[in-house]
């Protein structure tokens, strides 16, 4: 019984054995650099989260690694595949610093197919580059386009609602009509919709079709019924809560009504597929050349530029903490968190905050929040500073005080008060004074270097009377040329009382 297992497990193993080093050097990636990881994760297993396909996506790449056909010959260096990796593994590390998860995620495919290149050559990381790429689809650096897609949904609805006899008016994100309000707030952007369907439509793509302009046709094809899937759906809200005076079960809970449409509108897109595919069936596997001679020297040099990132960012960032340095004292009350809600994203982690009310006819408060990196890794998120789902956007602009400084002001309305409120803001990161997210998450690096890895954000806030923002601006404008310039140059030349 033995001897006749033993070809068995031989064959077996011969024509598996690359593919199972493959999917290896994917595992090692992610044990390697496991804090990115886990975020992933943290995404995937939300499931009423824009990426609760993560998993499911996932396996599909394990599935097109085992049915990818090998190369039948190896040609190709693989020391040029290190090189490459330097700079994927520099912004892993920048990413890491300075806590942008995104950026350390990015590059988690693009370590995986550098691991690949140097250990198997260029031709297997050529044949193996679809599958490992595909994963960007569960990847979310689709969450930067909510924005877009949430302000693009609004307006086409109100554009197919203002054709029918329903009277509508929008606000921000809000489509008024007389039944109520009905909020497309950024988990109704269609980021789902549109991201498993260019998902299909790309994997349709790749394995029904060979030739490029069907390829390309069926993608961009995918990208408009993911939009449509979303702006239909949306529209048939605003109707079923007009006619059923927001009655219905569906404006509470519609997950499972956009789950339908999208079925509904996809059937065009698989009809499409199956009616005018040149490739009925996805290529068979092969195994691989009976010498495929690995590089267990540039494996090893590609296992140490992925540790080395790691290794010396952690090193960087768990020294001994850095306490904030005490808040200011300024000449005026102070005061609890004044409004009902809070205004931006932040976690909990221990920071010194306080806020001061500095006028009465109009309200009007400072809020000044100070702390090291590594106790509020959100101050400064890398997306929207603003809760998005707690307040609404009437309008904003940029503005700049004495000192050149930047600052933003935003005219908000909450969501469930109705209060309207004016806001200024700055972010302060090492020398470097913006209202920019991005560029404030970039300033960490240069700070934490420096050895001052803490950050202010300095908030004025005013109410608008009766809904007037008129006298809320005047004050801010009053308030601007006084205290948030000073409370900012003393920040920013460290001469804390």
């Amino acid at each position: 019984m033995v001897m006749q297992q033993e070809p068995l497990v031989a064959g077996w193993w011969s024509q598996w054995r690359a593919t199972l080093v493959v999917v290896l050097v994917g595992a090692v990636v992610c044990a390697v650099l496991w804090p990115t990881t886990l975020s992933l994760y943290a995404r995937w297993i939300r499931m009423d989260e824009a990426y609760s396909h993560g998993f499911l996506l996932l396996a599909a790449v394990l599935v097109l690694i085992a049915q990818q056909p090998w190369p039948a010959m190896q040609t190709g260096r693989r020391w040029p595949w290190l090189l490459a990796m330097l700079p994927v593994a520099m912004l892993w590390w920048v990413g890491h610093l300075a806590d942008i998860i995104l950026f350390e995620q990015l590059c988690l495919p693009l370590l995986w197919l550098c691991g690949v290149g140097a250990i198997w050559s260029s031709s297997a990381l050529r044949a193996f580059a679809f599958p490992i790429l595909f994963l960007y689809f569960a990847i979310p650096i689709w969450d930067h386009l909510v924005p877009v897609l949430v302000d693009t949904a609004v307006h086409v609805v109100s554009f197919l609602v203002a054709r029918t006899d329903i009277p509508v008016m929008m606000q921000g994100d809000q489509i008024e009509i007389p039944s109520g309000i009905i909020t497309v707030a950024d988990g109704c952007s269609g980021e789902r919709y549109l991201v498993v369907g260019l998902a299909f439509g790309t994997l349709a793509a790749r394995l029904y079709f060979s030739r490029a302009g069907w390829r390309a046709l069926i993608i961009v094809l995918a990208l408009v019924l993911g939009l449509v899937t979303n702006w239909v759906r949306i529209y048939l809200l605003v109707l079923i809560g007009y006619a059923t005076e927001m009655r219905s079960s569906l404006m509470h809970d519609h997950e499972l009504f956009g789950f339908v449409l999208f079925a509904i509108i996809f059937a065009f897109l698989v009809w499409l597929i199956r009616a005018h595919s040149d490739q009925q069936s996805p290529p068979a596997p092969t195994a691989p050349p009976r010498r495929l001679n690995g590089s267990w020297m540039a494996g090893g040099g590609w296992l140490l530029l992925l540790a080395l990132p790691h290794v010396s960012a952690t090193l960087l960032t768990s020294g001994p903490g850095i306490s904030p340095l005490p808040l200011p004292e300024l000449a005026a009350t102070k005061v609890d968190w004044p409004l009902g809600r809070p205004l931006f994203r932040q976690r909990n982690e221990a920071r010194l905050e306080q806020s001061w009310q500095l006028s009465e006819q109009p309200a009007a408060w400072i809020n000044l929040t100070h702390t090291g990196f590594g106790d509020a890794p959100d101050l400064f998120p890398y997306s929207t500073l603003l809760l998005r789902d707690d307040w609404v956007i009437l309008g904003q602009r940029v503005i700049r005080d004495d000192d050149g400084h930047q600052g933003r002001e935003l005219e908000l309305r909450g969501r469930y008060g109705g209060e309207r409120y004016l806001v200024r803001y700055f972010l302060a990161v090492g020398d470097m004074v913006t209202t920019n997210p991005y560029l404030a998450k970039l300033a960490e690096i240069p700070a934490r270097l420096s050895g001052r890895p803490t950050g202010t954000r300095l908030a004025l806030i005013a109410h608008c009377l009766l809904q007037d923002c008129a006298a809320a601006r005047l004050k801010l404008e009053q308030l601007s040329a006084e205290d948030p310039r000073v409370i900012l140059s003393t920040y920013l030349n460290g001469d804390w009382p």
